[in-house]
């Protein structure tokens, strides 16, 4: 029995298509074993897995989408001759499975002479960003006000 069959036509058609794949739907609908199931046979077609591009919107998600494709990993690794192996390891090492802004974050600090950025930048937390906005509102509003002719 495959762990396929388990799948509804819609999950079957995911993990076997090729090319780009937005997976979008309710928690405990599958997503991360059809994503996990996926990944897995682009590996075993012979896709590097540095090739292949795993995003999810939360931590906790792709901490869990990494672990299983992980554990899905070490088995095959165990089907295969030892070299292939310990290079599909050595490969997974590197792979880009996490989310939106982790991935976007590496491709900054990755590009960030492209960029023309500090290399030394930082992420801003929830209350600085709040702050910012606040006060880039506030420098907008009394800008506009200062440009135009108010009767009072």
């Amino acid at each position: 029995m495959s762990i396929l069959d388990n799948f509804d036509e819609h999950q079957k058609r995911a993990v076997s298509q090729d090319g780009f794949l937005l997976v979008s739907a309710s928690a405990g609908s599958g997503k991360t074993s059809v994503l996990t199931q996926r990944y897995l046979r682009l590996i075993k077609d012979g896709k590097n897995p540095e090739s292949i591009l795993v995003l999810t919107f939360s931590e906790k998600a792709a901490a869990e989408m990494k672990d299983r494709i992980s554990s899905g990993i070490f088995d095959y690794a165990r089907e295969i001759d030892n070299a292939a192996a310990a290079k599909l390891i050595r490969n997974f090492a590197r792979a880009n499975i996490s989310t939106v802004h982790g991935f976007l974050h590496k491709l900054t600090s990755d590009y960030f002479f492209e960029l023309g950025i500090d290399p030394y930048f930082s992420i801003l937390s929830d209350d600085e960003s709040e702050g910012m906005k606040k006060r880039v509102f506030y420098e907008s509003v009394n800008k506009f006000s200062e440009d135009q002719d108010f009767e009072r």
